[in-house]
């Protein structure tokens, strides 16, 4: 991808900032738009409690989102660097690497999702009817927070190399088929809360696919090398030794 390397390289500060954060910026309000996806369709079809139990469970979702960013940061500007000094290596590890890290957070908050849902909502302030829409939300989005995680991730190792347009895109369509899927789950198969939590996982899923498509299609400077090195720590430092 030489020309987004001389475009991030050469061009005028001010319009590459105007030509990269205006759609950076709109892909992750359209993901930030899903939770309101969701609470728009419980709020209208299930109810005022349904509605209160899905908020109840928001901050500690909260803990997702910051441990999504902390892969992400690190991703990014390993990329980003990596492509600023051509070096082919990184970016033949590091989406490995990111998966790694995505399956092991997600597991770190899939367990007490899934076991501890009804208490760690209680915590909020939760009771009742709340607490019940509460955890029932709560342990089906934990069940899939790994397409979450790994989804956004990726999503931004596409903006890290330049291809803002395609990454906001790929945005679009989850928060498409998430209003899609939510009313079908919702209403036609009488779901309730657990189905607008699995719309947006389902979403995710295909989010997952798309990113991963795209790091396929042989257009990312990222390549898909998944082996045993992987679970060597120490290869981030050689690679760092190395001037990145």
């Amino acid at each position: 991808m030489p020309d987004k390397r001389e475009m991030i390289l050469q061009d005028n500060l001010w319009t590459l900032m105007v030509k990269m954060s205006l759609p950076g910026i709109a892909g992750m309000l359209l993901i930030a738009f899903n939770a309101f996806a969701d609470a728009l369709y419980v709020g209208r079809f299930v109810g005022a409690d349904a509605l209160a139990g899905v908020s109840m469970s928001i901050p500690l979702m909260v803990l997702n989102t910051a441990l999504l960013n902390l892969i992400a940061a690190g991703a990014n500007s390993l990329l980003s660097r990596s492509i600023g000094s051509g070096n082919k290596a990184i970016q033949e590890q590091l989406f490995a690497h990111v998966l790694l890290l995505s399956t092991g957070v997600a597991l770190l908050l899939m367990i007490p999702g899934l076991f501890f849902a009804a208490p760690l909502i209680a915590l909020t302030g939760a009771s009742g009817n709340i607490l019940h829409y509460g955890t029932q939300y709560y342990t089906i989005s934990q069940a899939g927070c790994f397409f979450s995680i790994f989804g956004l991730v990726s999503s931004g190792l596409i903006r890290a190399e330049g291809n803002i347009k395609r990454a906001m895109l790929i945005s679009l369509s989850g928060v498409m088929i998430n209003l899609l899927l939510n009313p079908f789950f919702i209403v036609w198969l009488h779901m309730g809360v657990e189905g607008s939590a699995l719309a947006t996982v389902v979403s995710m899923f295909f989010y997952c696919l798309l990113t991963t498509q795209y790091f396929l299609s042989g257009k990312s400077v990222v390549r898909i090398r998944i082996n045993r090195n992987i679970l060597r720590y120490n290869r981030p430092l050689v690679l760092i030794e190395k001037g990145i």
